[in-house]
């Protein structure tokens, strides 16, 4: 019998193509290690379940792979993965299962901006947004006088831990200019959320 395919791994990417919570791209891309005995076959599964008796999906990659990327896979759930070798003489056994975790990635949900007061030639911006996202995240707003954020960006990271709605006050702004604002969410592992933008906001002093 073939040998069992030894350290299966994976590696989670995901990112929001548009401020749609459902309209995320994610993939699991998954590696491993085959045995020295000959293999005519590879069987990788995966379940939601780690008894693999829930949504089970069946992949084949080619005998002689060692990578397969699983795509697309749903934010906001848990998977389970498995492979096994075969030749004419039989199947191996399973490999141990692997846990793997897609988060989600979610924008917040709205975004404004105000011109707030000001005195001489510097104002202040009032930013507000409201959190669709239940996991804990952090945010990194941008400004710029570029609708499409390509010079003169200034990025700053309020220090916000509010889960339902959040808001910040960006002073030292220069008046008489029209900027506009973006924000994205942060999450663990290296995952932002896509840029939702505000309406522009032009900035005057009282």
């Amino acid at each position: 019998l073939p040998t069992t395919p030894t350290g299966l791994a994976a590696s989670v990417y995901v990112s929001q193509v548009t401020t749609n919570a459902a309209n995320i791209a994610a993939k699991v891309e998954l590696t491993w290690t085959n045995g020295l005995i000959a293999q005519t076959g590879l069987t990788l599964q995966r379940a939601t379940d780690a008894g693999f008796t829930a949504n089970v999906t069946t992949i084949n990659p080619s005998s002689s792979a060692t990578s397969y990327t699983d795509t697309p896979v749903t934010a906001g759930t848990t998977y389970y993965y498995r492979i096994l070798a075969s030749n004419g003489a039989g199947s191996s056994a399973y490999s141990t299962a692997i846990t793997v975790a897609v988060p989600s990635a979610n924008a917040p949900a709205t975004f404004t901006a105000s011109a707030g007061g000001g005195t001489g030639l510097l104002a202040s911006v009032n930013l507000a947004w409201t959190i669709s996202a239940a996991p804990t995240a952090t945010w990194t707003v941008q400004r710029s006088t570029d609708p499409t954020f390509q010079t003169g960006v200034t990025t700053s990271n309020p220090a916000i831990t509010a889960r339902t709605a959040a808001q910040t006050v960006l002073n030292g702004i220069a008046s008489r200019t029209t900027y506009y604002f973006r924000i994205r969410a942060n999450y663990t592992g290296g995952i932002s959320s896509a840029w939702l933008k505000s309406n522009p906001v032009s900035v005057t002093t009282n």
